[in-house]
């Protein structure tokens, strides 16, 4: 039953009936859109104007596609299944990302449509969403019950993305409801999201005190919300006097090459202040243009760094293994607001599917992509949070012969123990890897101080050196990282670097990783630890199928298109130990917070085993396509020779420096950091 009662239903048709495109104010919509044609705005004339030919046309037929799909159920609750719906929060009638997701969306391509065509039938359905969202046997809360912990007001994340999109549907239909429909909308986001908005930040909760996601989401949400109402709600200045400096402020907590503050699995966080940003440009009529500023193109460079082919974010951290960036909405409105067409390469290459209709507003089809070969360098180092390193053969989206990606720090959330991690891809397919996260969903203490019991937290679960079977120390985040000592590149060469991961280390006086990446296909990683006394040591490498061995020091792996050749060698003449095994969820570290059972993907790997005081691990890594013959090993004078299709690789220690040749010729001569000098060949 709606909301308003039979009295009022003849005077909302006839009302309906009344409005045209002619009465509208011009001062509506105001937020992401405009009324009438405006110059560096987009209007609801200009999207009027059925695209031709190109990338629009995909994106409006996606947006169709999507709002049939609307037009099909009434509205959306927990307990109602729709496309993009996780089956496991379906079934625990959760407000979970994919909820808040469907229902926000839903809610945008509803209004914008009705704008298009102004069919009655979208209004109509935006006020059935409203009707529904403010209907607490429908909708309880706008609160993920995992989020409940966090105790009275239930708010969070998914609230004020909510709030965010009913307001947005207040500011673009305006001048299509009537004065009581207006009122409703603004009492219920009064209701159920900015008095408890000012409730849950007089307790000056985590999210506001440790800067992340969360407050973004939150405070650029609320932001947009009373941006969007205006003058309608008596609290939109205090609002805005609140949030705004802050949310610009938080600009600064990127680092200065635009590393995100988390993993970049969480970058399509950006999104939040990216809205923000475009909103705050519309309510101040282009007073101030965010996204022109630090950090906007540098953290779409950041992500463009570190997006691998064909199209996975590197697996740091706490993220999904296989997932590209998920707001390329961001890279389209950043590629736009700076005119950057190597932007708009990445946003047109990564494309699959309208992931969000922000793409239909911001993406400008005048604007020519511009590859980067040869305008970005193939290997960069990031100093800050995670201090993350990536080493590529080009630039090819979809396939390069290698690529090596490692890290020496730690990010301020979603962090794992992974200081010191290091993965390899080839042909674009995972080789050496990074197991990812649990899935469907987290346990319950996945953040707690058990959090390590589930190995995809654990050091044991990356591949890094493990000592006197200890965890690396994990905390103060801020000092519980490594440090990049050494980076080099060159672009027809390859790449090497040196990081001193030591501060993770409690029970060694010191511990260093040299990597170095030569072109098409060779990887060598030099571990050094120097312990206070003789203790156990093993390195893991994990690898995308389980490894065979080969001989008594090596071991391969192959995925698709691509294959991984191995060798691990104790420098000083230690004695290893080589085992394969697995890992698994085992009780009582085995559910998710719901009490599901989590996913077992039995992720494999090879471990090194050796006993010392001072321990230097040596491994090599020849990548090759699948279809290739193995390559063929052999030792040689102070080091190995290996044969790869048509490339002969040559590893040489000496003493002071690693030297890599290729094909009779010297490449790349890496010196030995301090301490970690080879006393043996």
């Amino acid at each position: 039953m709606r909301y308003f009662s039979c009295l009022l239903f003849f005077g909302l048709v006839f009302g309906a009936c009344q409005r045209t495109i002619r009465d509208r104010s011009p001062a509506y919509p105001s937020i992401f859109l405009v009324g009438e044609k405006t110059a560096g705005f987009t209007s609801v004339e200009d999207l009027r104007l059925p695209p031709q030919e190109g990338h629009q046309t995909v994106l409006w037929r996606d947006l169709k596609d999507q709002a049939r799909e609307d037009l099909k159920l009434p509205f959306l609750d927990p307990t109602i299944d729709f496309p993009g719906r996780s089956p496991v929060h379906l079934r625990h009638k959760n407000v979970s990302y994919d909820m808040a997701k469907g229902v926000c969306e839903r809610l945008f391509r509803l209004s914008l449509m009705f704008l298009i065509t102004e069919e009655a039938q979208y209004k109509d359905l935006v006020m059935d969403q409203i009707e529904a969202l403010y209907d607490p046997e429908r909708w309880p809360m706008w609160c993920d019950q995992s989020h409940m912990r966090h105790g009275e007001p239930y708010v969070d994340i998914r609230t004020f993305r909510i709030s965010m999109w009913v307001a947005l549907a207040y500011n673009w239909l305006h001048d299509y409801w009537t004065e009581e429909e207006r009122q409703y909308i603004v009492d219920g986001l009064d209701r159920r999201a900015i008095q408890p908005f000012w409730e849950k930040l007089a307790q000056q909760p985590f999210w506001y005190q440790h800067r992340h996601n969360w407050f973004t989401n939150i405070f650029g949400g609320m932001a947009i919300t009373a941006m969007a109402l205006g003058d309608a709600h008596p609290e939109t200045g205090k609002l805005l006097d609140t949030i705004v400096p802050e949310m610009i402020a938080f600009n600064d907590f990127f680092g200065a090459q635009g590393e995100f503050n988390e993993p970049p699995g969480y970058a399509g966080a950006v999104r939040f202040s990216t809205e923000f940003a475009e909103a705050y440009r519309y309510y101040t009529k282009n007073e101030r243009n965010l996204l022109n500023e630090k950090p906007f193109p540098e953290v779409c460079y950041w992500v463009l760094n570190h997006t691998l082919p064909p199209g996975r974010l590197t697996a740091f951290g706490d993220s999904q293994i296989e997932r590209g960036f998920s707001s390329m909405a961001t890279m389209a409105a950043a590629a736009n607001a700076n005119r950057d067409g190597i932007l708009q390469w990445y946003y047109l290459q990564n494309f699959t599917e309208l992931q969000s209709p922000f793409e239909i507003l911001w993406f400008n089809p005048t604007l020519k992509p511009t590859a980067p070969d040869g305008k970005l360098p193939l290997a960069v180092a990031y100093p800050a949070y995670g201090a993350d390193l990536i080493s590529r053969t080009s630039w090819d989206p979809r396939s390069a012969a290698s690529v090596v990606y490692g890290k020496a720090g730690r990010e301020t959330n979603h962090d794992d123990n992974d200081v010191g991690q290091l993965c390899i891809d080839g042909f674009g397919e995972r080789l050496i890897v990074d197991v990812g996260k649990p899935e469907p969903i987290y346990p319950l203490d996945y953040f707690a101080k058990t959090q390590y019991n589930y190995y995809t937290r654990s050091s044991l679960g990356h591949n890094v050196l493990r000592i006197g079977n200890e965890e690396m120390r994990a905390e103060p985040n801020e000092t519980a990282r490594g440090e990049i000592l050494d980076f080099w590149a060159d672009d027809s060469v390859g790449s090497y670097w040196q990081l001193d991961l030591s501060p993770v280390y409690e029970n060694a006086e010191r511990v260093s990783r040299t990597v170095a990446h030569l072109h098409p296909g060779l990887v060598v990683v030099h571990d050094y630890a120097l312990l206070a006394a003789a203790d156990s040591l093993d390195l893991r490498w994990h690898t995308i199928h389980p490894p065979e061995m080969s001989g008594a020091d090596g071991f391969r792996t192959r995925s698709g298109k691509a294959a991984l050749s191995a060798k691990v060698i104790e420098l000083a003449g230690k004695p290893l130990t080589f085992s394969t095994d697995h890992h698994e969820f085992k009780p009582p570290y085995h559910l998710t917070r719901q009490d599901d059972p989590l996913e077992q993907h039995y992720d494999p790997y090879v471990r090194i085993e050796t006993v010392g005081r001072e321990v230097a691990l040596f491994s090599i890594f020849v990548v090759s396509p699948a279809d290739d013959p193995d390559p063929v090993w052999r030792e040689i004078s102070d080091g190995w020779a290996v044969q790869s299709g048509d490339t002969d690789y040559e590893i040489r220690v000496e003493t002071e420096a690693i030297l890599l040749s290729k094909n009779g010729k010297q490449q790349m001569r890496i010196p030995l950091l301090p301490g970690a000098k080879n006393n043996s060949r």
